[in-house]
Protein backbone atom coordinates (compact mmCIF):
# COMPACT_ATOMS: atom_id res chain seq x y z
CA UNK A 1 0.00 0.00 0.00
CA UNK A 2 1.38 3.56 -0.84
CA UNK A 3 2.17 5.95 1.80
CA UNK A 4 1.71 9.65 2.38
CA UNK A 5 5.38 10.13 1.30
CA UNK A 6 4.76 7.75 -1.87
CA UNK A 7 2.50 10.31 -3.81
CA UNK A 8 2.35 13.51 -4.84
CA UNK A 9 0.65 15.93 -2.24
CA UNK A 10 -1.25 18.95 -3.45
CA UNK A 11 -0.58 23.07 -3.33
CA UNK A 12 -2.98 24.26 -0.95
CA UNK A 13 -5.09 26.72 -2.55
CA UNK A 14 -5.32 25.36 -6.68
CA UNK A 15 -4.92 22.04 -6.05
CA UNK A 16 -1.70 21.47 -8.08
CA UNK A 17 0.91 18.42 -7.25
CA UNK A 18 3.77 18.92 -5.94
CA UNK A 19 6.68 16.35 -5.39
CA UNK A 20 6.56 13.57 -2.82
CA UNK A 21 9.20 13.24 -0.50
CA UNK A 22 10.30 9.66 -1.85
CA UNK A 23 10.13 10.77 -5.53
CA UNK A 24 12.18 13.81 -5.11
CA UNK A 25 14.89 12.01 -2.71
CA UNK A 26 15.12 8.98 -5.16
CA UNK A 27 15.41 11.49 -8.09
CA UNK A 28 18.30 13.35 -5.67
CA UNK A 29 20.12 10.17 -5.20
CA UNK A 30 22.11 9.18 -8.17
CA UNK A 31 23.18 13.00 -8.62
CA UNK A 32 24.31 13.48 -5.37
CA UNK A 33 26.60 9.81 -5.55
CA UNK A 34 28.00 11.36 -9.11
CA UNK A 35 28.94 14.71 -7.13
CA UNK A 36 26.82 17.12 -8.06
CA UNK A 37 26.00 20.03 -5.83
CA UNK A 38 21.95 19.95 -5.20
CA UNK A 39 19.80 21.84 -3.10
CA UNK A 40 16.34 22.29 -2.15
CA UNK A 41 14.16 25.08 -3.04
CA UNK A 42 11.24 26.65 -1.73
CA UNK A 43 7.81 24.84 -2.57
CA UNK A 44 6.87 25.20 -6.46
CA UNK A 45 9.46 28.24 -6.72
CA UNK A 46 12.56 28.39 -8.25
CA UNK A 47 14.58 30.29 -5.64
CA UNK A 48 16.69 27.88 -2.86
CA UNK A 49 15.44 28.16 0.68
CA UNK A 50 19.12 28.88 2.30
CA UNK A 51 19.66 32.32 1.86
CA UNK A 52 23.85 31.23 1.68
CA UNK A 53 23.56 28.34 -0.98
CA UNK A 54 26.52 29.88 -3.03
CA UNK A 55 28.66 29.06 -0.19
CA UNK A 56 26.91 26.19 1.40
CA UNK A 57 28.67 23.15 1.69
CA UNK A 58 28.22 20.10 -0.78
CA UNK A 59 25.41 17.62 0.96
CA UNK A 60 25.55 13.91 1.62
CA UNK A 61 22.62 12.65 0.36
CA UNK A 62 22.27 12.36 4.53
CA UNK A 63 21.93 16.06 5.04
CA UNK A 64 20.08 16.60 2.15
CA UNK A 65 17.50 13.82 3.45
CA UNK A 66 17.55 15.26 7.20
CA UNK A 67 16.85 18.89 5.34
CA UNK A 68 13.98 18.27 3.05
CA UNK A 69 10.99 20.48 3.89
CA UNK A 70 7.77 19.22 2.54
CA UNK A 71 6.92 19.65 -1.49
CA UNK A 72 10.47 21.17 -1.55
CA UNK A 73 11.54 21.88 -5.52
CA UNK A 74 15.20 20.31 -6.31
CA UNK A 75 17.84 22.31 -7.68
CA UNK A 76 21.44 22.01 -8.65
CA UNK A 77 24.62 24.34 -8.45
CA UNK A 78 26.45 24.49 -11.40
CA UNK A 79 30.30 24.77 -11.84
CA UNK A 80 32.71 24.44 -8.92
CA UNK A 81 30.43 22.95 -6.41
CA UNK A 82 29.11 20.41 -8.67
CA UNK A 83 32.40 18.30 -9.34
CA UNK A 84 31.91 14.32 -10.60
CA UNK A 85 34.58 12.27 -11.70
CA UNK A 86 34.69 13.68 -15.22
CA UNK A 87 34.92 17.08 -14.52
CA UNK A 88 32.71 19.79 -13.71
CA UNK A 89 29.13 20.28 -14.49
CA UNK A 90 27.29 23.22 -16.51
CA UNK A 91 24.43 23.75 -18.35
CA UNK A 92 23.47 25.84 -21.48
CA UNK A 93 20.27 27.78 -20.93
CA UNK A 94 18.59 27.91 -24.27
CA UNK A 95 15.86 30.29 -23.24
CA UNK A 96 13.45 31.01 -26.50
CA UNK A 97 10.64 33.43 -25.64
CA UNK A 98 9.63 33.77 -29.33
CA UNK A 99 8.72 29.64 -30.30
CA UNK A 100 9.06 31.35 -34.16
CA UNK A 101 12.69 32.31 -33.61
CA UNK A 102 13.32 28.90 -31.99
CA UNK A 103 15.45 27.78 -35.33
CA UNK A 104 17.83 31.26 -34.73
CA UNK A 105 18.10 30.21 -31.52
CA UNK A 106 19.19 26.85 -31.80
CA UNK A 107 21.53 28.33 -34.98
CA UNK A 108 23.30 30.03 -33.02
CA UNK A 109 24.18 27.65 -29.99
CA UNK A 110 25.06 25.33 -32.52
CA UNK A 111 28.04 27.41 -34.15
CA UNK A 112 29.19 27.22 -30.60
CA UNK A 113 28.94 23.85 -29.44
CA UNK A 114 27.92 21.24 -32.81
CA UNK A 115 27.10 18.68 -30.66
CA UNK A 116 23.99 20.59 -28.79
CA UNK A 117 21.20 18.43 -30.20
CA UNK A 118 22.82 15.22 -28.68
CA UNK A 119 23.19 16.46 -25.02
CA UNK A 120 21.02 15.51 -22.24
CA UNK A 121 18.52 18.60 -21.46
CA UNK A 122 15.85 19.79 -19.00
CA UNK A 123 12.33 20.45 -20.42
CA UNK A 124 10.98 23.21 -18.63
CA UNK A 125 7.65 23.19 -16.95
CA UNK A 126 6.45 26.29 -18.62
CA UNK A 127 6.16 24.04 -21.69
CA UNK A 128 7.43 26.03 -24.92
CA UNK A 129 11.21 25.35 -26.75
CA UNK A 130 13.31 26.33 -23.73
CA UNK A 131 15.96 23.73 -22.32
CA UNK A 132 18.72 23.32 -20.39
CA UNK A 133 21.50 21.42 -21.79
CA UNK A 134 23.99 19.53 -19.44
CA UNK A 135 27.85 19.21 -20.48
CA UNK A 136 30.68 18.27 -18.31
CA UNK A 137 34.19 19.89 -18.80
CA UNK A 138 37.84 19.86 -16.77
CA UNK A 139 37.29 23.26 -15.17
CA UNK A 140 34.91 25.65 -13.73
CA UNK A 141 33.80 28.70 -15.36
CA UNK A 142 31.56 31.52 -14.79
CA UNK A 143 28.07 32.73 -16.12
CA UNK A 144 27.87 34.57 -19.28
CA UNK A 145 25.15 35.18 -22.09
CA UNK A 146 26.90 34.14 -25.10
CA UNK A 147 24.43 34.81 -27.50
CA UNK A 148 21.13 36.52 -27.85
CA UNK A 149 18.47 37.30 -30.50
CA UNK A 150 18.60 41.43 -31.65
CA UNK A 151 14.94 41.83 -31.13
CA UNK A 152 12.99 41.95 -27.19
CA UNK A 153 9.81 43.14 -25.87
CA UNK A 154 8.91 44.79 -23.30
CA UNK A 155 7.25 43.00 -20.34
CA UNK A 156 5.76 43.82 -16.93
CA UNK A 157 8.08 42.16 -14.03
CA UNK A 158 6.07 41.09 -10.92
CA UNK A 159 8.80 41.12 -8.94
CA UNK A 160 10.59 44.42 -10.21
CA UNK A 161 7.04 46.20 -10.46
CA UNK A 162 7.75 47.82 -13.87
CA UNK A 163 8.53 46.65 -17.31
CA UNK A 164 11.80 45.05 -18.37
CA UNK A 165 13.43 44.24 -21.85
CA UNK A 166 13.28 40.54 -22.75
CA UNK A 167 15.25 39.20 -25.58
CA UNK A 168 13.10 36.94 -28.02
CA UNK A 169 15.81 34.53 -27.56
CA UNK A 170 18.58 33.84 -25.47
CA UNK A 171 21.90 31.58 -24.85
CA UNK A 172 23.32 31.31 -21.41
CA UNK A 173 26.12 29.66 -20.06
CA UNK A 174 25.30 28.83 -16.74
CA UNK A 175 28.57 27.99 -14.24
CA UNK A 176 29.62 28.79 -10.73
CA UNK A 177 27.46 30.86 -8.92
CA UNK A 178 24.27 30.21 -11.11
CA UNK A 179 21.60 27.16 -9.50
CA UNK A 180 19.49 25.66 -11.84
CA UNK A 181 15.81 23.81 -10.90
CA UNK A 182 15.99 20.26 -11.92
CA UNK A 183 13.23 17.26 -11.74
CA UNK A 184 10.59 16.62 -10.54
CA UNK A 185 10.51 20.06 -9.83
CA UNK A 186 7.18 21.75 -10.46
CA UNK A 187 7.12 25.27 -12.68
CA UNK A 188 5.78 27.87 -10.15
CA UNK A 189 3.51 29.30 -13.28
CA UNK A 190 1.87 26.53 -14.77
CA UNK A 191 2.40 23.76 -12.04
CA UNK A 192 3.87 21.42 -14.38
CA UNK A 193 6.93 19.31 -13.32
CA UNK A 194 10.24 19.58 -14.90
CA UNK A 195 11.30 16.62 -16.97
CA UNK A 196 14.79 15.22 -18.28
CA UNK A 197 14.42 14.73 -22.44
CA UNK A 198 17.46 12.53 -21.92
CA UNK A 199 19.15 12.47 -19.15
CA UNK A 200 22.36 11.88 -17.69
CA UNK A 201 23.96 8.47 -17.63
CA UNK A 202 26.53 9.11 -14.50
CA UNK A 203 27.93 6.25 -14.58
CA UNK A 204 28.69 6.11 -18.59
CA UNK A 205 30.15 9.77 -17.95
CA UNK A 206 32.50 8.51 -15.50
CA UNK A 207 34.16 6.33 -18.01
CA UNK A 208 34.46 9.31 -20.38
CA UNK A 209 31.15 8.72 -22.39
CA UNK A 210 28.73 11.57 -22.34
CA UNK A 211 28.41 15.19 -23.12
CA UNK A 212 32.29 16.12 -22.48
CA UNK A 213 33.49 19.60 -24.02
CA UNK A 214 37.10 20.75 -23.40
CA UNK A 215 37.48 23.36 -21.81
CA UNK A 216 39.61 25.33 -24.56
CA UNK A 217 36.12 24.82 -26.31
CA UNK A 218 34.49 26.42 -23.42
CA UNK A 219 36.95 29.61 -23.15
CA UNK A 220 36.34 30.09 -26.97
CA UNK A 221 32.61 31.04 -26.01
CA UNK A 222 34.43 34.33 -24.44
CA UNK A 223 33.76 32.85 -20.80
CA UNK A 224 36.12 33.04 -18.07
CA UNK A 225 37.23 30.69 -15.48
CA UNK A 226 35.96 30.40 -11.82
CA UNK A 227 39.18 31.80 -9.84
CA UNK A 228 37.13 30.81 -6.26
CA UNK A 229 36.08 34.92 -5.99
CA UNK A 230 33.02 36.25 -4.55
CA UNK A 231 30.15 35.25 -6.51
CA UNK A 232 27.21 35.30 -4.55
CA UNK A 233 25.26 36.99 -6.83
CA UNK A 234 23.06 35.41 -9.28
CA UNK A 235 23.77 37.67 -12.38
CA UNK A 236 19.96 37.55 -14.06
CA UNK A 237 20.57 41.24 -14.55
CA UNK A 238 22.95 42.85 -17.25
CA UNK A 239 24.16 45.36 -15.01
CA UNK A 240 25.52 43.01 -12.42
CA UNK A 241 28.10 41.98 -15.38
CA UNK A 242 28.82 44.97 -16.12
CA UNK A 243 29.92 46.93 -12.64
CA UNK A 244 31.74 43.91 -11.55
CA UNK A 245 33.84 43.63 -15.13
CA UNK A 246 35.67 46.58 -13.76
CA UNK A 247 36.09 49.88 -14.64
CA UNK A 248 37.52 48.94 -18.41
CA UNK A 249 40.91 51.64 -17.85
CA UNK A 250 38.66 54.76 -16.94
CA UNK A 251 38.89 56.77 -14.06
CA UNK A 252 36.19 57.16 -11.33
CA UNK A 253 35.56 60.83 -12.62
CA UNK A 254 35.68 59.56 -16.06
CA UNK A 255 32.79 57.31 -15.36
CA UNK A 256 30.88 59.83 -13.55
CA UNK A 257 31.04 62.36 -16.41
CA UNK A 258 29.71 59.07 -18.76
CA UNK A 259 27.24 58.49 -16.73
CA UNK A 260 26.30 62.68 -16.57
CA UNK A 261 25.81 62.89 -20.17
CA UNK A 262 23.75 59.89 -20.75
CA UNK A 263 20.35 61.31 -22.06
CA UNK A 264 17.06 60.16 -20.47
CA UNK A 265 18.14 60.88 -17.51
CA UNK A 266 14.45 59.50 -15.61
CA UNK A 267 15.78 55.63 -17.42
CA UNK A 268 16.18 53.16 -15.24
CA UNK A 269 19.32 51.75 -15.18
CA UNK A 270 18.68 48.18 -16.21
CA UNK A 271 17.62 49.75 -19.64
CA UNK A 272 20.62 52.56 -19.96
CA UNK A 273 22.78 49.34 -19.25
CA UNK A 274 20.80 47.13 -22.25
Amino acid sequence: MATTSDVRSTWPGDGAPVPSESEILSAARPLVAAGLAVHWLRRREKAPIDSGWSTAPVHTFETLRESYRSGSNLGIRLGEPSKTAAGYVHLVDLDIRDAAQADDAWNALLALWPEAREAPFVVSGSGGESRHLYFVTDRPFRSLKIARSAGFQSVFDPKKDREVRKHDWEVELFGTGKQAVLPPSVHPDSGEPYVWGMEVDWDLLELGVGPLIPSNVVSGWGVSASDGGDLSLDEDDDLFALVRSGPMGRTEAEINGIWADIPNADAHHDDIAE
